[in-house]
């Protein structure tokens, strides 16, 4: 009965926490579409498109990884942490370089790309560490960030 429960309460914020952050997207739209102009929406969703694209090419989903490998018994969560955390730094301070050399060479609107770059960087580094709670069954947290990240994701859409 005892692991019944467990699932189930498992389930729940798992549930809960992407269940969440879809339901909150839902009801933001309204206000994106009042607020924002067509112009202003459009930009915002080629922001939001662009990172989905570049985020795996330079990162090559290596929090999906570090979930993989914080299972494993065999290794230590803490290696398998620094390396992922390393290593997206590195891919970071590669992302950032092109980011220069494209900003130096006038090929895209400063605005556009530092965007692009900061939203790289927090959904990076917010998708190492959810992972991590998640594979270390931090349950609990896990559902709390990702609820909490679509909310600033939001405010700071709107602003």
């Amino acid at each position: 009965m005892q692991k019944e429960k467990k699932l189930l309460m498992e389930t729940f914020y798992y549930g809960f926490g992407r269940f969440g952050s879809k339901i909150i997207s839902f009801f933001l739209l309204p206000v994106f579409t009042r607020f924002l102009t067509t112009q202003d929406y459009g930009f915002l969703e080629l922001i939001n498109t662009t990172g989905k694209i570049i985020i795996p090419l330079i990162t090559f989903e290596i929090s999906k990884a570090l979930f993989r490998f914080s299972m494993d018994k065999n290794l230590s969560k803490k290696v398998v942490f620094s390396t992922t955390f390393n290593f997206a730094v590195l891919s970071s301070l590669v992302f950032i370089s092109i980011v220069f050399v494209i900003n130096s060479l006038g090929l895209l609107s400063y605005d556009y790309l530092w965007i692009i770059a900061a939203m790289y960087l927090l959904t990076v580094f917010n998708n190492i560490h959810l992972q991590f709670l998640r594979a270390t069954n931090n349950i609990k947290l896990f559902a709390a960030v990702g609820v909490i990240s679509t909310l600033v994701s939001a405010l700071l859409s709107i602003l």
